[in-house]
């Protein structure tokens, strides 16, 4: 009897494994999302969008993101600093001018800056 239960809890975790393994191997290798080519749902400022996320930031979020990948959205502004992290990722930041406290960050990946 006992010897049964050992051979099914052995079964159930070599299932298991194979199935965790199967799911790791299909997230890393799923195809990015093409925001490029995406419909823009807001057109907003720097300044607008800093302001409504200290007015209320959980309105905010139920606005722009949502529980899959988020809106896309078109964000004009200054560019008030710009970082290159390792050598594939550009982060910048966006504010509505020099005067503005806050800001939006952005990422960008090094190979689309050219586009």
């Amino acid at each position: 009897m006992k010897n049964k239960i050992v051979q099914y809890g052995l079964i159930f975790i070599i299932l298991g494994a194979i199935v965790g393994i199967c799911i790791v191997v299909y997230m890393f290798n799923k195809p990015k999302r093409d925001v490029a080519n995406s419909k823009v749902a807001y057109t907003i400022t720097a300044s607008q969008l800093v302001a409504e996320f200290t007015k209320n930031e959980q309105a905010a979020n139920a606005k722009y993101l949502s529980a899959a990948y988020g809106n896309v959205i078109q964000i004009s502004g200054e560019v008030k600093e710009i970082n290159l992290v390792g050598d594939t990722l550009l982060n910048f930041s966006l504010s509505g001018s020099s005067a503005d406290a806050g800001a939006v960050n952005c990422s960008l990946e090094k190979s689309e800056l050219a586009k």
